[in-house]
């Protein structure tokens, strides 16, 4: 703990912050959990990812609604059930409410950086540029 407290200074000085992001495992990336960490080690963000919540069994929305105050940076990912897991694809594929999702983000001032983050498939391109399509409407 002392080395990632001197690293959070560190970075602090340099404008970086520590962000963990949600996993996308039962267990480990719940919302209680994930919110007890925050609580208890304020210098730690979150990087939401709009995926990994179903993964892990949890609520996109209410995720964002319980953990808003420690989002750092939004990783936008989708995902579908495929018999008993999710398999991610690109934002607008799957089943992430991405509407609410970004409409609360918006509605609370965030204005931080947001990234895709997906594997592409056989067609990379085609799915950024579906992807893009779809955030733009």
């Amino acid at each position: 703990m002392k080395f990632l407290l001197s690293s959070v200074v560190f970075g602090s000085e340099l404008g970086v912050t520590l962000a963990l992001e949600n996993a996308p495992q039962f267990g480990v990336g719940n919302i209680m959990t994930l919110h007890w960490v925050f609580t208890q080690y304020p210098f730690i963000r979150l990087t939401y990812d709009t995926a990994n919540w179903l993964a892990a069994g949890e609520s996109p929305l209410t995720a964002l609604e319980t953990l808003r105050p420690y989002v750092a940076y939004v990783h936008l990912k989708d995902a579908v059930k495929d018999n008993q897991s999710w398999q991610f694809t690109y934002p607008g594929a799957g089943e992430v409410p991405f509407k609410e999702i970004l409409a609360k983000l918006a509605q609370t001032g965030y204005d931080e950086y947001s990234a895709f983050e997906f594997l592409g498939g056989a067609n990379p391109r085609s799915a950024l540029e579906k992807a893009i399509r779809f955030m733009k409407n």
